[in-house]
C-alpha cells in the first residue's frame, strides 16, 4: 500500500515513519508537511492512502484536505489528531479513520489494515464484468453541436478525451470537437469496458493504448497509438487490471 505522510511536525512525522517501517506491506512514497505540497504530492505519486494530521488551525497540515484528496483515483484518507474533537472535520473530509494520540502500533496497524479491505474491495469492483444493465444504459454514439451542425461520433471511434472546464475536448484522428459537458459525466455515460480514466482531467479509449512508458519525471505515461502522451496517475496495477476484465 503506497502512502503519502502529511505532517507539520517534523518529530512527530519522523516517528510515524519509524512506525510505518516496521509494517511489511507499508511503503511511504512521500512525507511532507502539508499545504501545496502535499496536493502535488498526491498529484505526482497518485497514493492509495494519505496518512495526515489534523492540525488545530484552519492552515495547519489537516488543513484544507478536501483540496489534497481532489482527483481520481481519489486515495483513502486515516487523520492523526490530538484530541477527539478534532476529529471531527477529518471525518467531515471523508477520513476511514482517525487515530487519537499518541499513535500506537496496534492502533495505527488496525487503521492500515481497514485501508488495505477498502482498497482491495475497490480493486474488485474494479475488475468485476460490466452488467448488462450497464451496457445497456451505455452510450456507443456521442452527439457534438457544432454551429448549426450536429455531428455524431461513434464511441469507438473516439481516441481520448480531455477536461477543459465545464467543457471537454473529444479527440478523433486528427480532428478534436470541443462539447459543453464535464468529463465525469461523460465518462459515465461511455461503454465502461471501453474508456479508463487515467488522470484527473483525461479518459482514454483502452484500444488505443500503445504502451505504458515510464515517465521521466516520475511513475509512467500513457502512449496512444498517434503517438499521444499522457501522465498515468491511476496507477499501472489498474490498467492491467482493467485489460484482464476485457
Amino acid at each position: 500500500m503506497r502512502i503519502l505522510l502529511v505532517d507539520d511536525d517534523t518529530a512527530a512525522r519522523r516517528r510515524l515513519l519509524a512506525l510505518l517501517g516496521e509494517e511489511p506491506d507499508a511503503v511511504v512514497v512521500e512525507a511532507c508537511a502539508g499545504g501545496p505540497a502535499a496536493a502535488e504530492a498526491v498529484r505526482r505519486h497518485a497514493p492509495d492512502l494519505v496518512l495526515a494530521r489534523v492540525g488545530r488551525q484552519e492552515k495547519g497540515a489537516g488543513g484544507g484536505l478536501e483540496a489534497v484528496l481532489d482527483g481520481e483515483p481519489r486515495p483513502f484518507l486515516v487523520c492523526v489528531a490530538a484530541s477527539g474533537r478534532l476529529a471531527i472535520p477529518a471525518f467531515d473530509a471523508g477520513a476511514l479513520d482517525c487515530i487519537v494520540e499518541p499513535v500506537r502500533p496496534a492502533r495505527l496497524r488496525q487503521a492500515l489494515r481497514r485501508a488495505q479491505e477498502g482498497l482491495e474491495e475497490r480493486r474488485q469492483r474494479r475488475r468485476q464484468p460490466e452488467s448488462a444493465a450497464d451496457a445497456a444504459d451505455a452510450v456507443h454514439r456521442v452527439i457534438i453541436r457544432n454551429g448549426k451542425r450536429l455531428i455524431v461520433v461513434s464511441a469507438e471511434q473516439i481516441d481520448w478525451i480531455e477536461s477543459a472546464g465545464n467543457y471537454v475536448v473529444v479527440h478523433v484522428g486528427r480532428d478534436s470537437h470541443i462539447m459543453r459537458d464535464t468529463l465525469h459525466h461523460l465518462g459515465s455515460r461511455l461503454p465502461a469496458a471501453w474508456f479508463l480514466r487515467i488522470n484527473r482531467s483525461a479518459i482514454v479509449n483502452l484500444d488505443r493504448i500503445r504502451e505504458l512508458r515510464p515517465n521521466p519525471a516520475n511513475g509512467f505515461a500513457v502512449v496512444l497509438a498517434d503517438g499521444t502522451q499522457l501522465p498515468l496517475a491511476c496507477g499501472i496495477r489498474d490498467v492491467q487490471a482493467w485489460f484482464e476484465r476485457r
